[in-house]
Formats: C-alpha cells, structure tokens, sequence
C-alpha cells in the first residue's frame, strides 16, 4: 500500500487525471473518480482521501501533495467508532510532520 501512496505523489499524467474532480459539492470538497478531495485545510492544503473496509475491518489512506506526504492506516476492528478513532490517531502524526517540516 504504501507504494501505492508513493505512486500517488508523482506528478505524472495518470495520478493528475485520478486527482481530478469528477463532482465538486461546494468550494471544499468534491469527489474524484477513486477520492474524496477536501481543500478546507489551508495547511494540509489539497488532501486526496478513502476510506473503506468490509465487515470486521476499516482502512484509510491519505495523499497530501503540498507536504509530498501520505497514510494508510488499518485495523481488523470496525464498529460504530472505528473511523473517528483512526482519524484521532492520524490527525496529530500530520499536525507533528507538518511542524518539523517547518
């Protein structure tokens, strides 16, 4: 997987195509043929992410090209909590990356 995220910070034409909006729902956030494309945080800047799972098992990964940074996270537990739990686990490994690459 994580080559995939790797993959998914060139800058050739065919992640610039899978980058690409297909349905934008406000100034924020759209959708792209494979991810959820939110821009509302000015630092993180323009973060490409999915989220998905089957039963008894949740992931998440996240490309984030201003920072040449991205996550994949899973776990082999899914219940009602699971992914609120999994972003209060990612949100201050970006915010701490984000401030040592200052």
């Amino acid at each position: 997987m994580m080559k995939f995220v790797q993959y998914q910070l060139e800058n050739n034409a065919i992640v610039q195509e899978s980058h690409k909006s297909v349905f934008q729902y406000n100034d924020e956030f759209g959708l792209g043929y494979f991810w959820n494309i939110d821009k509302s945080n000015d630092t993180l800047g323009t973060q490409y992410t999915h989220h998905g799972g089957v039963p008894r098992s949740q992931c998440f990964m996240y490309i984030i090209p201003k920072h040449n940074m991205g996550a994949f996270i899973i776990t082999n537990q899914s219940g009602m909590n699971t992914a609120s739990k999994m972003l209060a686990i990612l949100n201050p490994v970006f915010d701490e990356l984000i401030q040592q690459s200052k």
